[in-house]
């Protein structure tokens, strides 16, 4: 096999991996001491930062098995509590990766710290809605005092959602500073609008990050060939060229698996639809597991 060696850009637009959200799969759960919650590692919940009042106000977040992934993911519900002045209002159930904030001015203080740019915020939810309620994902990005550098926001559609949905929205950025933390919420309700009984399940939220890589790279002119079947990725190197590693991305941008020769079984992946990549000979594809 002859092999034609040349100096060449190229540029390649991938998912890379930038910063996370900590447990955007909800697979790490707490045990606060009120005993009146479920508490997702890393978040606050309404009953969690109502403190000794929480029994007062009933359940509004709970560690849920029915997941798209692993084994948990969160759900929230919004209720009206039997005793809770004044006039017993009606309280969404919210989860946060700040201060929840339950008297007025309502909202969420503090933060995480966070100092990258993603493009959007993706994640998988189902909604059972109540009257004309909606559900809301978000995530802001701040500095250090407290201004907004980009926020992305999405908004359940007015409808019941049974199974499943993927959701991507992207971050809508005011300026070109570098953010020092971020914000994520999740509620059941849409802000002051909230309708009791409505309830959100959320799993598997992530980051994209869509980076141009410049690159000087190797042309091999070889045979290889990518097939998938029967649950397995092959690979086809007859001359058996230094190709490197085959990378296997998920829908979210995530590296899953790595693969130098022969096949890839993919039967412990989410079904789901996965982009595989080898960069030393610049081939790329898309299979459905």
């Amino acid at each position: 096999m002859k092999k034609i060696i040349t100096s060449i850009f190229i540029f390649i637009s991938i998912s890379s991996f930038g910063q996370q959200m900590e447990n955007g799969g909800f697979e790490n759960w707490d045990n606060p001491s009120s005993g009146m919650e479920d508490k997702p590692t890393g978040w606050n919940t309404v009953n969690t930062a109502l403190g000794i009042l929480a029994s007062t106000i009933g359940q509004t977040c709970f560690k849920s098995t029915d997941a798209r992934s692993g084994s948990y993911c969160i759900k929230l519900v919004t209720i009206n509590p039997p005793v809770f002045p004044p006039n017993n209002p009606d309280i969404n159930g919210v989860a946060a990766t700040g201060d929840i904030q339950t008297t007025s001015p309502y909202g969420v203080t503090g933060g995480v710290s966070f100092a990258e740019k993603p493009d959007s915020l993706v994640g998988y939810y189902k909604y059972s809605q109540s009257g004309s309620d909606r559900g809301t994902v978000e995530m802001v990005l701040k500095n250090g005092t407290e201004d907004t550098i980009a926020h992305a926001r999405f908004v359940t559609p007015s409808s019941s959602v049974s199974q499943y949905t993927r959701f991507s929205v992207p971050f809508e950025y005011r300026n070109s500073n570098t953010p020092s933390k971020a914000v994520n919420l999740i509620s059941s309700s849409d802000g002051f609008n909230a309708v009791v009984g409505s309830q959100i399940w959320i799993d598997d939220l992530a980051l994209i990050y869509n980076t141009i890589i410049n690159a000087v790279a190797e042309i091999i002119e070889t045979r290889v060939e990518v097939y998938y079947a029967a649950n397995k990725l092959f690979i086809d190197n007859p001359e058996k060229e230094d190709i490197g590693d085959i990378l296997v991305y998920n829908a979210a941008g995530q590296h899953v698996k790595s693969l130098s020769i022969g096949h890839l079984s993919t039967k412990n992946l989410p079904q789901g639809f996965y982009t595989y990549v080898i960069p030393a000979v610049g081939i790329t594809g898309k299979f459905m597991r």
